[in-house]
């Protein structure tokens, strides 16, 4: 008779583990989970018993790496394992194997997993409960307000390890950068750009001893996570700055040089009309295939992105107006004051709309 279960992968990425991982595992097995793959990323020798002790078990297999690789790459090959070897699969549950996890947790997880391959699952935790950290607290909060504001998506948990992937993503989870725990947050953004639909299932707050066995380094991996989540406006940033260059640049070169000879009113203009022309059009250029990284219709894309320019224009000259009217004076302020708020704007409509593309 086939279990309930009988389809879904239970993957455990491992780095020195103790003996809390061995009744995880005991208590997955009681719960009916027949595939549990356990990845043993370069453990110490003193720590090897624990996965020798559970290799007899029929529902367990044992990946190794020789040195430690990062949980990304863990995870990453688990992913393949199961497109390999499990062709039958619905979908993969990751897991922790520092006793963060219930297996009634998991079982959640899987149910929902099970009930949707489609979307993304997320075991949700309260950080509002007295046991959790302050360092965990804060961290979480601070990571999903950013995540919010930049992918547009408000998630409780986005440092949970317990996660329910389909396995029609499992492929396209293995393609994606990321080595340790920044890998975790390279997903979220994934299935943020590809609309993926999250369901955040709420799972139990659990910190045993202050967290003291993770193997998260607080400074070195939240910059890595940062810098993935951020790093996608810092390339927007920068290359609506080097669009400026250019625009300058031009401007320059038709001003002092190529139009010299024409009267000032119509050498300001045309070399203005050029450089915006030229800047723009690199601008359009690097974002699509930069920063936004878009495939899909070059016309609509190109439509929408100059549709966006000509309502910036006109939206920073009319509240410009309008609030250096209603401030009493005070022009130069008030213009980098909306262009700025202008400009994260634009960053929002052409990451959500205009560069889709196929996404």
């Amino acid at each position: 008779m086939k279990h309930e279960f009988s389809d879904i992968l239970v993957l455990i990425p491992a780095y020195d583990p103790d003996e809390k991982m061995i009744s995880y595992v005991r208590n997955l097995e009681q719960e009916g989970f027949e595939r549990i793959l356990l990845v043993d990323d370069g453990s110490r020798q003193e720590c090897r018993w624990c996965f020798e002790k559970l290799e007899a078990d029929e529902q367990v297999t044992i990946l190794r790496h020789s040195v430690n690789c990062g949980k990304g790459r863990a995870l990453k090959d688990g992913f393949r394992w199961a497109l390999e070897h499990m062709p039958e699969c619905v979908g993969v549950v990751t897991a922790d194997c520092d006793g963060q996890h219930s297996p009634e947790d998991t079982v959640k997880t899987a149910r929902a997993l099970i009930d949707d391959p489609q979307e993304l699952i997320l075991g949700t935790r309260d950080f509002k409960q007295e046991q959790v950290p302050s360092k965990s607290r804060y961290g979480n909060r601070i990571t999903t307000a950013v995540f919010a504001l930049f992918y547009g998506k408000w998630l409780n948990d986005t440092q949970t390890g317990l996660r329910g992937v389909g396995r029609t993503h499992l492929e396209e989870m293995c393609r994606l950068d990321g080595e340790r725990y920044e890998y975790e947050i390279r997903m979220l953004i994934y299935a943020a750009r590809h609309r993926i639909p999250f369901r955040e299932v709420t799972i139990d707050t659990i910190y045993i001893n202050d967290n003291e066995t993770s193997h998260f380094r607080p400074f070195h991996d939240s910059v890595k996570i940062y810098r993935v989540i951020l790093g996608n406006f810092l390339k927007y940033t920068l290359s609506s700055l080097s669009a400026s260059l250019v625009d300058m640049g031009i401007f320059a070169l038709f001003q002092v040089w190529l139009l010299s000879g024409l009267e000032l009113k119509w050498n300001v203009l045309l070399s203005t009309i050029v450089a915006r022309a030229v800047s723009s059009l690199y601008n359009f250029l690097v974002n699509r295939a930069i920063v936004f990284r878009a495939s899909g219709s070059l016309a609509r894309m190109a439509a929408g992105y100059y549709a966006l320019v000509m309502v910036q224009m006109g939206c920073s000259a009319g509240l410009v107006y309008l609030l250096t009217r209603l401030a009493g004076g005070y022009a130069v302020p008030v213009k980098i004051l909306v262009d700025t708020l202008l400009f994260l704007i634009s960053y929002q409509i052409q990451h959500r709309w205009i560069f889709r593309g196929d996404r």
